[in-house]
């Protein structure tokens, strides 16, 4: 059916997309679509827009996920040669422990990871908001008992990687 065609055209173009600013533009209007749809027509199981939605999210939180964790990787590899010290920026890593600094992929400009030095070291992604919040560790809503660390992406106005200090 029609409509399966443009709901698969539309989550491939979503998961296509080099960031999640982009991907959103392909996401279904739920206002346009009918009311019943070839799902509901022929009892087969569809996408919904919300479901779509969380599959786009839950893929790019991966894939941010993943880069971070290659630059935390890098990060150690840099403090075992530089007796345990913290590059002053990521721009230090390249190219002796990475090529080039990943761009993230929830931030509509193209800007590259975030790194926080201090008392919880972290890298972080301007998160699903795609405004950068600095890694901030304040949540975007209370959660968690007082004084608990934050949970990355649950709740959190960035998504991180936390860093061992060790």
């Amino acid at each position: 059916p029609p409509e399966a065609h443009a709901l698969v055209h539309s989550i491939n173009a979503a998961l296509a997309a080099p960031n999640f600013a982009v991907a959103q533009r392909h996401w279904p209007n739920p206002a346009r679509r009918e009311p019943h749809g070839w799902a509901e027509k022929t009892g087969q199981i569809g996408a919904t827009s919300f479901e779509e939605v969380a599959l786009t999210q839950m893929l790019f939180k991966l894939d941010a996920n993943r880069q971070m964790i290659a630059l935390a990787l890098a990060i150690r590899l840099y403090r075992l040669d530089h007796a345990m010290a913290w590059p002053k920026n990521l721009n230090e890593l390249v190219p002796n422990y990475i090529p080039k600094l990943p761009h993230d992929v929830f931030a509509p400009d193209g800007r590259t990871y975030g790194y926080v030095l201090g008392t919880l070291p972290r890298l972080y992604s301007v998160g699903e908001n795609m405004i950068d919040d600095h890694g901030t560790l304040a949540p975007a809503t209370a959660k968690g008992p007082p004084g608990s660390l934050p949970e990355p992406w649950h709740g959190q106005k960035d998504g991180f990687v936390f860093l061992t200090t060790r």
